[in-house]
């Protein structure tokens, strides 16, 4: 019977001789306008793009020595300092595309290749198919040639208007 007389008291005690209102129902209902708002203005916010430019989808093929790359990713580094964007896609079978709104930004972009990682189940199954056999596991790593990779010097222009067709053949040797 106290727990309940004391839980309808309007104000407590935190320090002696201090009083502390408790909230009230107007305090919660300010409070929930307010967290109404803030989320309104948040989503409201999420289609208007990057605020660092208009960004495009990016499309091509990827040749290593006038073969497809079997597999890799590609980057495309866009902007500079605080503005720069990356944007990477995936290459299969010498093809790769990146959708607008993970694609690079509009103006001239350094163009990266990456090897694609191992997956923890190409990595299990070479495991698997080596085990007995007493030799390697045998994995699909396609080696990218080291000046197309972090230091590459390649660009390309990405514009809003034109197809972004980006194809690229590589050369083991320079």
């Amino acid at each position: 019977m106290f727990a309940t007389l004391a839980a309808r008291r309007t104000s407590w005690s935190v320090v002696p001789g201090r009083s502390v209102r408790r909230p009230g129902k107007r305090s919660r209902a300010l409070l929930l306008v307010a967290v109404f708002l803030l989320i309104t203005m948040l989503v409201s916010g999420c289609g208007s793009g990057d605020p660092r430019g208009r960004r495009v989808a990016v499309q091509g093929q990827v040749l290593l020595d006038g073969q497809p790359l079997q597999a890799g990713v590609i980057l495309f580094h866009c902007g500079q300092g605080d503005d720069q964007v990356t944007a990477f896609g995936f290459i299969e079978d010498g093809v790769y595309a990146i959708a607008k709104n993970e694609g690079p930004l509009l103006g001239t972009a350094r163009v990266e290749f990456q090897s694609k990682p191992v997956s923890q189940e190409e990595l299990e199954a070479a495991l698997d198919a080596a085990i007995g056999t007493r030799k390697r596991p045998q994995l699909d790593v396609v080696t990218i040639p080291p000046q197309y990779g972090r230091d590459s010097e390649l660009t390309r222009e990405v514009t809003e208007h034109g197809d972004n067709q980006f194809d690229f053949d590589l050369r083991s040797k320079r």
